[in-house]
């Protein structure tokens, strides 16, 4: 039996009772939810990480969903390790990984000098995005700080030779087979799933040089998703010259809704061409409400 096995209990337990509340005590609205399980988890981390030993020389980062403040039920944990020539930065990393993983908790996890994480930052495109997010949890705070401000120095210093490269993920990205993941996870909440927003930046002309361009690759994305989730996902692009009736056909050719945000760049209903049938979403994905427009 592992001399781990146990430790977590209490974290596993905490998680369960905000995911599920017993009778007469009151579910969480989604953005509290978010809250709370980061708070939780980062009390923990931070607990653990200070039992043992985990001081200075080392420093405990949470990158991924967790370093976002963004964690959701049943998110993976996605922490580094960073240590300056520790001997003993195994002993520690193995202290915070197996109790986690006889909980049965996702875990992501890397243990490296701040020289390897500046490394992987500029070679692994990737990774440097997710390091960008980092957040200290524990350890020494000096040390998260060098490695943080030496990963931006080098993503300002290269991002100029890397943005074909930066525009190609993004593109990817949306055939990634994370995104498959992301679907199983979602299929866990089951009648409780409410709409899936495909939140997309704005672009310019180096990455589509016409709507076309975009709605194509759109179109083939849109096509792939799995007959389960339809009628589940929403659209959102900050581009509004690209909200047209081409776009609109491509979102109802696929039962697919687009998401009208109370924001400047995006036009009212009633600047939309009709016929269309308008209908109010509430996600626990949004932020904010939204109107679906619907073929």
């Amino acid at each position: 039996m592992s001399t781990t096995a146990g430790i977590a209990d209490d974290l596993v337990r905490a998680r369960a009772v905000l995911l599920n509340p017993g009778p007469g005590q009151r579910r969480l609205a989604p953005e509290a939810l978010r809250g709370a399980l980061v708070d939780l988890h980062d009390f923990w981390l931070a607990s653990r990480a200070a039992s043992i030993g985990l001081t200075e020389g080392v420093a405990l980062v949470a990158v991924g969903a967790l370093g976002r403040r963004e964690l959701v039920p049943y998110s993976d944990l996605d922490l580094v390790l960073v240590h300056d020539r520790r001997p003993d930065a195994d002993r520690l990393a193995e202290a915070m990984w197996y109790p986690l993983w006889d909980a049965g908790i996702g875990l992501d996890h890397s243990v490296r000098t701040p020289g390897q994480v500046v490394q992987v930052a500029a070679t692994d495109l990737r990774a440097a995005l997710g390091l960008l997010e980092a957040r200290h949890l524990a350890g020494e705070q000096a040390l998260f700080d060098k490695v943080n401000a030496a990963v931006r120095q080098s993503w300002r210093a290269g991002i100029r030779s890397r943005f074909d490269e930066l525009v190609e993920t993004a593109k990817k990205a949306l055939a990634d087979a994370e995104f498959g993941e992301f679907l199983e996870r979602m299929e866990l909440l089951k009648e409780k799933l409410g709409p899936l927003l495909l939140q997309f930046p704005p672009f310019n002309k180096f990455e589509f040089k016409a709507t076309d361009d975009f709605l194509a690759r759109l179109s083939l994305f849109l096509k792939k998703l799995p007959k389960k989730f339809v009628g589940k996902f929403v659209v959102e692009t900050r581009n509004k010259g690209w909200i047209d009736e081409r776009f609109l056909n491509v979102l109802r050719e696929y039962n697919v809704a687009l998401a009208l945000t109370d924001t400047s760049f995006v036009p009212r209903p009633w600047e939309l061409k009709k016929p269309l049938s308008l209908g109010r979403l509430e996600s626990v994905l949004l932020k904010c409400p939204c109107i679906g427009i619907f073929g």
